[in-house]
């Protein structure tokens, strides 16, 4: 088989449809990370905000439990964040992993960051 297939690709590309517009393009302006403040806790999935970050809700999430911790600034690389970023982000995560812990029993984690668009970032734009 020649060329790379679907399953090849570190980021499912089947997802794309779930994050673009009806012409199936995205921009800054489409961004849901960003679109998510904007508009109410519950219409927005945020379960969480900070004064720098907040934590939502993943709208079609990998598996049970899936949640993202966003800076509120649309800032797409870790090095590119303040001190206050950082440190929101570092202890939204520690509490995330606290209540998640409490309410679904989960016996562990996966958390990461995939920074750009070569890296897997469905939405490189917006650090999650």
């Amino acid at each position: 088989m020649s060329g790379v297939d679907k399953w090849e690709r570190i980021w499912a590309t089947h997802r794309r449809s779930y994050i673009t517009d009806e012409a199936g393009k995205f921009d800054e302006n489409s961004c849901p990370f960003c679109r998510s403040q904007e508009v109410s806790d519950e219409e927005g999935l945020i379960v969480v905000r900070g004064q720098h970050a907040f934590v939502i809700m993943n709208k079609y999430p990998y598996s049970s439990g899936h949640l993202m911790v966003c800076t509120n600034r649309h800032v797409s690389l870790y090095d590119e964040l303040t001190a206050q970023e950082t440190q929101e982000i570092a202890d939204l995560t520690q509490q995330a992993m606290r209540v998640v812990r409490a309410t679904s029993n989960c016996q562990g984690f996966n958390i990461g960051m995939n920074q750009g668009n070569v890296a897997g970032a469905g939405i490189a734009g917006h650090l999650h």
